[in-house]
């Protein structure tokens, strides 16, 4: 297998593990607004998962490059599309164009999702804050009841 073809369906399975973090994202964000606790840690903790398996992916790219370009783990790692481009002519180039778009589509996509659901989260949580203050101050009444 040519070098390209296996950083291209590392790439792609790359892509596939960002497309699911943005889909369980944007399902935790609904979690947030609905204020359902339960779902929200379900969705975190599978999303660790998923962020797991695509760091080892990333590894295994990184991998793939170090062995096939004779590189330091440290070139690798700063190693990106637009600097393999530069090497390859032809439809090589607008395969990996493509899927450089894709992924920078989708990054910026998961981080405009995560810093929403982190103002939710926050706002969440300075919610349940003052509700618990307004409980615990002295001489409350609910219902009748002092609390």
């Amino acid at each position: 297998m040519h070098i390209l073809d296996e950083l291209l369906t590392l790439l792609e399975h790359e892509k596939s593990l960002l497309k699911e973090m943005v889909a369980l994202a944007s399902s935790q964000q609904e979690a947030l607004i609905k204020f359902k606790a339960d779902e929200s840690e379900e969705l975190a903790n599978y999303q660790l998962q998923v962020a797991e398996v695509l760091k080892q992916t990333e590894e295994r790219r990184l991998k793939a490059l170090m062995n096939s370009m004779q590189l330091t783990r440290r070139e690798a790692s700063s190693m990106t599309i637009s600097s393999l481009k530069e090497s390859l002519t032809g439809e090589r180039i607008g395969n990996l164009s493509a899927m450089q778009l894709e992924l920078r589509n989708l990054t910026h996509e998961l981080h405009q999702i995560n810093l929403t659901n982190r103002v939710l989260a926050h706002r969440a949580r300075t919610s349940i804050q003052e509700i618990l203050s307004v409980f615990n101050s002295d001489g409350v009444r609910v219902c009748n009841v002092t609390v």
